[in-house]
């Protein structure tokens, strides 16, 4: 990184340890180092990349998909920018880094972020600087040597950009409105859609299912998608195979093709995330199986509540994901006119 770019570090530290002037960090904070944009010659987005000290920073926006933003050479942005130990300050950040909170992290990194070029000299106390997240407002107050925006301290101004100039500070700026979802019970450590499936005993033949598909990957929690699963127990695969009015038996022998596999696992899944509480009675949701519905039907009152889908009884609901839910379920919900082929399919994919 260019020297001149890091200056400001190391005159703070320089003076701070060596000469301990406050004179000296003080006209340091207001004024900066005396670079300019001639001096910069990365963009914010490889700052922050090439500082070990930001690389929490830069995982959220890499999951947010910003990064672009702050690459763009012809923006000119002020961005507040929390060091790692910021971060981890943050309650259940892995939770908030989870891609079921992919909407919530990308309005709370551009409340971070302002419109312009501002310098620390150019602040002014109590002024009030206008964010990108929905024009929210930052809270400036300047008290001596100290800058804060809301309750967080600039612990290192002016780091100029091409693009525009950072102030690294100690604090996440968190809006009041700012409302991330669970996405693990108790506190736990919370786990992706495809390990808590495999924590539960009772879902090995559907992770069974999945590998044999070629799906687990999909609710493994790297990609962006956000999922809602409802489940079937290993009793409802075998009560399935064992009916008598539908021939399920390539669930058994191995003879499924891996489409029709597919397709009944992809039945069991919706796009978008839906606990319990925001389920509706008569509700119809999409499936990834070419959008192929399951009806959600409410039956008794207040804890008695039961919820079907598709007839098939929801027993454990909302077991919270990085990315996403799961419900599980007594039933198969196999998608209309789905049966096992006529003749038998090469392979010995056995998931009952």
């Amino acid at each position: 990184m260019a020297s001149i770019i890091w200056c400001c570090y190391f005159e703070v530290h320089m003076k701070s340890v060596v000469l301990g002037s406050v004179l000296g960090a003080t006209l340091l904070l207001l004024n900066g180092c005396g670079s300019d944009d001639d001096g910069a010659t990365e963009t914010i987005a490889e700052l922050a990349t090439n500082d070990p000290n930001l690389s929490t920073l830069v995982t959220a926006l890499e999951i947010a998909d910003l990064v672009s933003v702050f690459s763009n050479a012809t923006a000119k942005l002020t961005v507040f920018a929390p060091n790692n130990s910021a971060f981890d300050d943050v309650k259940n950040l892995s939770c908030l880094l989870g891609s079921v909170n992919r909407d919530a992290l990308i309005s709370l990194l551009k409340y971070h972020v302002v419109n312009g070029k501002t310098l620390a000299k150019e602040l002014s106390d109590n002024e009030k600087l206008e964010s990108l997240d929905d024009k929210k407002i930052l809270n400036v107050t300047i008290d001596g040597d100290k800058v804060k925006v809301n309750d967080a301290s600039v612990l290192q101004p002016n780091i100029e950009a091409t693009n525009g100039v950072v102030h690294v500070i100690n604090q996440v700026l968190i809006p009041k409105d700012f409302a991330p979802s669970f996405c693990s019970e108790k506190g736990e450590k919370p786990l992706s859609l495809l390990d808590l499936a495999k924590n539960f005993p009772s879902f090995s033949t559907l992770v069974k299912a999945l590998d044999v598909a070629e799906l687990s990957d999909m609710f493994n929690g790297t990609g962006k998608g956000i999922y809602t699963v409802f489940a079937p127990t290993d009793d409802a695969f075998a009560a399935a195979v064992k009916s008598n009015t539908v021939d399920y038996g390539c669930l058994v022998d191995g003879s499924i093709p891996k489409a029709l596999l597919i397709d009944l696992l992809e039945n069991h899944v919706v796009g978008s995330y839906a606990l319990s509480t925001n389920l509706k009675d008569g509700q119809e949701l999409s499936t990834l199986d070419d959008k192929k519905t399951l009806k959600v039907e409410f039956s008794g009152d207040g804890d008695a509540t039961k919820i079907t889908v598709n007839k098939v009884l929801v027993t454990d609901p909302n077991n919270l994901a990085l990315n996403g839910v799961v419900h599980q379920i007594d039933g198969v919900l196999f998608p209309e006119e789905w049966k096992c082929p006529t003749t038998t399919s090469v392979g010995s994919l056995v998931l009952v």
